[in-house]
Parts: structure tokens; sequence; C-alpha cells
């Protein structure tokens, strides 16, 4: 009887070590797959930008005007109608903040509730005035397409704002992307720290 507890001690201990393994294996795939992601959209950020900001400072000198967003609007890659380098940047934005996100999730749950609050504050801020910004962006779109299209022209891609600078107005499509992809990855790193929260205070609760 003795030696049948040894064993299934043993075979007990031994399924608990191979499931640890067989996990901590998968986390650091798992691991991996985020550090490539961020890697990954972080470098199309940092091109696209360069790109944007190289294209609109050669129209700034060449026209003494320019128009915040237009350089990744008005071309398609890599090939017609396919997608704008404004999409590439918009959805790497996301991707990028989802990445380091889910990549951090245990520093994010080791850090102070001081931090963590003022990190989630700061989130909540930026999302909300993103969420608004968006529908800002697309109301005056909307009025915009409607006047285009009373006067028999509709093309989205060229609409822009002039205020508050007329010699830097923003391109909708631009702010539009830009701002919406603000507000989601805002919003996911308020939940993100508000998750890390409330699995702290169950943790202290056991």
């Amino acid at each position: 009887m003795t030696t049948l507890r040894i064993y299934t001690s043993y075979a007990f201990a031994y399924a608990t070590c191979m499931e640890q393994t067989a996990r901590s294996k998968y986390d650091h795939k798992v691991r991996d797959l985020y550090t490539a992601l961020a890697l990954i959209s972080g470098s199309v950020i940092i091109l696209t930008t360069v790109y944007g900001v190289g294209e609109a400072l050669r129209e700034y000198l060449t026209t003494g005007v320019v128009t915040v967003g237009q350089t990744l609007v008005e071309v398609d890659f890599p090939f017609p109608y396919f997608a704008k380098p404004i999409t590439y940047l918009s959805v790497a934005i996301v991707v990028f903040f989802f990445a380091v996100i889910k990549s951090n999730e245990e520093r994010i749950a080791e850090m102070s509730s001081f931090r963590r609050a003022i990190l989630s504050l700061l989130s909540l801020l930026v999302a909300f005035q993103s969420f608004y910004e968006v529908f800002y962006n697309f109301s005056v779109w909307n009025a915009l397409l409607t006047a285009e299209a009373f006067a028999g022209r509709i093309n989205p891609d060229v609409l822009r704002v002039n205020y508050p600078d007329p010699k830097a107005p923003w391109n909708l499509v631009f702010a539009t992307h830009i701002f919406f992809s603000t507000a989601v990855a805002s919003s996911a790193s308020f939940y993100s720290l508000q998750k890390a929260r409330v699995r702290t205070a169950v943790k202290l609760t056991r």
C-alpha cells in the first residue's frame, strides 16, 4: 500500500512537471509571437512615418503649404486600389500596442497600484478625446461629402479641414485613421490595466 502511494505521488509529480514544462514552452512561443508582431508593426510605423514626413517636407518646400497626412492618402501600395500607407500605419499602431501589452502582462500585474491608476487615467483620457475626434471628423466628413455631391464631384481622399491653421490643414482620411487607431490602442491599454488590477485584488483576497 505504501509503495502504491509512493508511485502515485511520483506519477502526480511527473504529470505536474510535464504540464508546467508544456505550459512554459507554450508561453515562450506566445511571447515570441507577440515580440515578432511588435517588431514588425513597429518597423511599419517607423517606415511609414519617415515616408510621410519626408514627402510632407518636400511638399512644404515646394508650395509653402502642407496638408497634414495627405502624402499617406494619395498613393496606393503595393498596387493601385489595394491599400494606402495610412491604412498600414493605423493597423500597425493597433497591432503594436496590442503586442506590447500582451507581452508585458506580467510586468503590468507587478506594477504598483498608484502607477496603474495613473496610467489608467491617462489611457481613459486619451481614449475619450480620440473617440471625440473620430466623431467630429465623421461629422465634418459627412458635411463636406454632401457639399461635394451637390457640386457633382466626390473624392473623399482630398477632403481636408483648414482649421486651426490654413497653412497646415488636416486631411480627413488621415485624421480619422490616426485618431481611431489611437482610441482603440488607448482602450486596450485601459482594459489591460483594469484587468491587472482585478487580478491583483483577487489574489489578495485569497
